[in-house]
């Protein structure tokens, strides 16, 4: 898969990004790995 751009600005609550962290580390990903695949998963489904 080809991205047109490297970063993807995200504004969450601290609360929302507590729990994508604790998926994204039981996935052993990092926050913006996770929430880049995520975020892909979703516009292709």
């Amino acid at each position: 898969m080809e991205y047109k751009d490297e970063k993807i600005n995200l504004r969450i609550e601290p609360s929302i990004k507590e729990t994508l962290l604790v998926k994204a580390k039981a996935k052993k990903m990092s926050l913006a790995k996770y929430c880049r695949g995520k975020l892909t998963r979703d516009l292709v489904t």
